[in-house]
């Protein structure tokens, strides 16, 4: 089941969020303005850029365009053009949610041929135990995260990602056994605190030390 704000307030790609709503996007270089139009309906955007992607609200989207906010809202459904804007998006619904309710958030990021496009999404959301409290990095249990690999016909395991919200969370993942992950994962993406977002390549032996990307 995908997360979602109950006020309609998650912060959405713009790009994405309109063509998923059956409109189209345009930008202009020189004002840095993102045109988005739905049924005819046109209305100019400027905000947060993120890895060169416009981010807005989903509720604002919604009253612009007279729509309801899950049709803009990302879900395992959005099929995204690049494995970091699937990151992105996964992002934007679970780091606010790992921070309120002190656990992490999973899942795998997998690539399928859509139209004769290679497209990306997250899908089998995971969470790590509540702590309630307790200090995660003294049990390992609680921070563990059972990631489910099951794939569907056509799909390409590509990496997974999660959520980190303590403190002191570890940011180095080149130790060999720091995750069980298949060896068709090529990475994984964590989600820091700072919503900055790392990725750490598979290698032969683990996982390189990982660099933010965005």
């Amino acid at each position: 089941m995908n997360a979602v704000d109950p006020l309609g307030l998650e912060k959405v790609l713009l790009r994405y969020a309109i063509e998923q709503a059956g409109g189209t996007v345009t930008w202009d270089e020189k004002t840095g303005t993102a045109v988005a139009t739905i049924d005819g309906r046109s209305v100019a955007y400027k905000g947060e850029i993120i890895n060169g992607r416009m981010i807005v609200d989903s509720n604002t989207l919604a009253i612009d365009f007279e729509r309801e906010p899950f049709e803009f809202e990302s879900t395992i459904n959005t099929r995204f053009y690049s494995m970091d804007d699937a990151a992105l998006a996964f992002s934007l619904i679970y780091r606010e949610l790992s921070d309120k309710n002190q656990k992490e958030y999973g899942a795998i990021i997998v690539s399928e041929v859509v139209g004769g496009k290679k497209t990306y999404s997250f899908k089998n959301i995971v969470s790590s135990i509540p702590t309630k409290g307790k200090d995660p990095l003294s049990d390992s249990k609680r921070r563990s995260l059972d990631y489910d690999f099951s794939l569907a016909n056509g799909e390409t395991l590509e990496a997974t990602i999660h959520t980190h919200w303590h403190p002191n969370g570890k940011l180095d993942f080149s130790e060999t056994d720091y995750y069980n992950q298949p060896y068709g994962s090529k990475g994984m993406y964590v989600v820091l605190r700072t919503s900055e977002v790392m990725y750490s390549k598979r290698t032969r032996n683990g996982f390189a030390k990982g660099n933010v990307v965005f």
